[in-house]
Formats: C-alpha cells, sequence, structure tokens
C-alpha cells in the first residue's frame, strides 16, 4: 500500500494509527475515492498477475521434486 495514492497506512499495533487512518480514509472525497480505488486496482494487475504467480509456484515445486532422488 502507498500511503494516501491506493490506501492509508498505519503503525503495527498502534491504536491511535489506526484511527487516524480511518479518519482519513472517511474524509476522502468521491474523486478521490475513485482514484484511489482506480491506483489499488492498477498496482494488484501490475503485480500480481495470476501467471506470474503460477510460474513461480510451478518453479518451486519443480525444483523440490528434482531434488528428491
Amino acid at each position: 500500500v502507498k500511503d494516501g495514492d491506493n490506501g492509508f497506512l498505519f503503525e503495527s499495533r498502534n491504536k491511535s494509527s489506526l484511527i487516524e487512518a480511518v479518519k482519513k480514509a472517511e474524509s476522502v472525497t468521491k474523486e478521490c475515492y475513485v482514484q484511489m480505488s482506480d491506483n489499488a486496482r492498477k498496482y494488484v494487475k501490475e503485480n500480481f498477475d495470476s501467471n506470474d504467480h503460477y510460474n513461480k509456484l510451478n518453479s518451486i515445486y519443480e525444483s523440490l521434486y528434482n531434488g528428491i532422488d
């Protein structure tokens, strides 16, 4: 997540940090919400392609299988 670009970050285990992030999220305009949503979809599409995931996972399985005597 890129804070303010495609979501809001908060410090782990920090209640006040979470509250601030929620307040930011609640206060965004409709236009900002739409832009952030578009940015989030674009980021996921560019960085979490299912074919890439499959190929990486398959490579791991093949290396494990080939390592078996």
